[in-house]
């Protein structure tokens, strides 16, 4: 979910101030019932503060999500999204053993090493 958000850019977009799930989805261009289920959840685990409609990012959590923080973990939210293969084979890994490469990625693949 977090990293949904930031690659989304609704954190990089809140830090510029409150909006609702509407603007959000008309400026990044998600769909509107998406961006706000995505808002919703966010903001029941503390993410984002929500006053009726309109969200904003929590105080707490700006310092990690300010690009200009020395704190910033934005990249890494970015790139947990490709850990859900991971964690889908995790049960097998720790019944049967083994391992999964996360480094199996071909080095042409320049999107993923960014990240």
């Amino acid at each position: 979910m977090l990293g949904t958000a930031q690659r989304v850019g609704v954190f990089a977009r809140l830090l510029q101030g409150p909006a609702t799930a509407g603007r959000l989805a008309e400026e990044l261009e998600p769909q509107v019932a998406g961006t706000r289920l995505l808002c919703e959840n966010l903001a029941g685990f503390g993410v984002l503060d929500q006053d009726g409609h309109t969200f904003a990012l929590a105080h707490r959590e700006r310092k990690g999500l300010d690009p200009e923080s020395s704190t910033y973990i934005g990249t890494w939210l970015e790139h947990s999204v490709t850990y859900w293969p991971w964690y889908g084979d995790l049960e097998r890994i720790v019944r049967e053993g083994g391992s999964f490469e996360i480094h199996r990625e071909p080095a042409e693949d320049a999107e993923y090493w960014r990240v």
